[in-house]
């Protein structure tokens, strides 16, 4: 995963993963709502997912993988 995310992208999957609405994921980044948005449609196809429920499980399940 490493390779294939940004400092960026890591810290806005995590803030996903605890709860965080777009609004609060941008202030916390210091980044406008258009651009969480724009990173979270970058994400889902990434990860090929429809939501961000989704995504949070398709990365713990590669991370789960990267770690054995």
């Amino acid at each position: 995963m490493n390779e294939l995310l940004t400092d960026r992208e890591k810290d806005l999957i995590i803030l996903v993963a605890s709860g965080k609405t777009n609004y609060e994921i941008a202030e916390n980044l210091n980044i406008s709502y258009g651009t969480v948005k724009k990173l979270l449609r970058k994400l889902f196809k990434i990860f090929n997912v429809q939501n961000r429920t989704q995504l949070v499980f398709a990365t713990l399940k590669l991370l789960s993988i990267e770690y054995k």
